[in-house]
């Protein structure tokens, strides 16, 4: 058996069956209803639910007597967010980011926190300073403050990029909460969705 989400398995290689592992209820993978449950479940379960989860606050005790608070955790609170944003542009695209990751990452960013155009100077900079940041040098660079005090989720400033990790997660769980029911009737999204699930596979 081999997990391709927290409740979805598949028990033999080949197989077009996906087993619920909560109450062993199989499904059709070639259905694209499956296929989006198991899209739903993988970034909600593995990704959105575990960064929900650290922005509880709860003391862990770590070896050598020292204490750990989850809500010193920030940054990682905030890579589980921003991973979401390119990867779900391209289900909402239809192909892969590719070459073209900057693109797809401001794109998905500006949907999400109702961000203008005329933000695209320091758009430019977010991608570089954040995502860049977080995922090539394991930290985010020198612009970039995070606080859990501050007003909203961005703040954006040619001097600055300010972010409340907590309400950046909060914006990215409506935005895929939103996509997830747009996706269940949505023809066009569908076509996309599966462009790419297809392409992935």
């Amino acid at each position: 058996m081999v997990a391709i989400s927290k409740h979805f398995e598949i028990k033999r290689k080949g197989s077009k069956w996906r087993y619920d592992r909560r109450n062993n209820q199989k499904y059709d993978i070639t259905d694209i209803d499956t296929k989006i449950m198991i899209y739903e479940d993988m970034v909600k379960t593995w990704f959105l639910d575990v960064a929900k989860y650290l922005t509880i606050r709860n003391k862990v005790n770590l070896p050598y007597n020292e204490d750990f608070d989850t809500n010193e955790a920030g940054f990682v609170i905030l890579q589980i967010a921003i991973s979401y944003i390119e990867g779900n542009q391209q289900y909402r695209k239809g192909r892969s980011s590719k070459s073209n990751s900057s693109n797809f990452f401001n794109v998905g960013l500006r949907r999400i926190f109702s961000l203008k155009e005329n933000h695209k100077k320091t758009l430019d900079t977010f991608y570089p300073q954040v995502r860049c940041g977080l995922f090539h040098d394991g930290m985010t660079r020198k612009l970039v403050m995070i606080d859990g005090r501050y007003n909203e989720p961005i703040e954006l400033s040619a001097k600055s990029i300010k972010i409340n990790p907590y309400k950046f997660l909060k914006c990215i769980e409506i935005d895929f909460e939103k996509y997830i029911r747009d996706l269940k009737r949505d023809i066009e999204l569908q076509k996309n969705f599966l462009k790419f699930w297809n392409e992935r596979q």
